[in-house]
């Protein structure tokens, strides 16, 4: 069983994803995309073991939303990796299992 995905807005980013003591994986997209629901299963399911010490999150883009853009997130889906309140690391698109598990190996330890 992977870890839980939490859910982002502009309204609690700041206070879920900058203020947070551990490491945060936010996975950009829409909702009515296969990719970003598949990729976002996948890292929680590769962090799952580590729930207490990494956090998924997902922010789905809508139009009127600004954080994206603060982001420059030009695909979907894009996954940023967030410590200490700081943009760490990136990738855009879907990936397999392999790249996953050594992207969040690198940046998430």
């Amino acid at each position: 069983m992977g870890s839980k995905i939490s859910t982002l807005n502009d309204w609690n980013f700041d206070a879920e994803v900058i203020a947070a003591d551990v490491p945060v994986v936010v996975i950009f997209g829409t909702d009515s995309d296969d990719a970003t629901f598949e990729l976002g299963q996948m890292v929680a399911q590769l962090t799952g073991e580590k729930a207490a010490q990494i956090k998924v999150a997902e922010f789905p883009i809508a139009e009127d939303c600004t954080t994206w853009r603060e982001y420059n997130v030009r695909q979907v889906p894009t996954a940023i990796v967030f410590r200490d309140g700081t943009e760490t690391a990136s990738f855009a698109g879907v990936q397999d299992r392999s790249f996953l598990d050594h992207f969040l190996a690198r940046h998430t330890s």
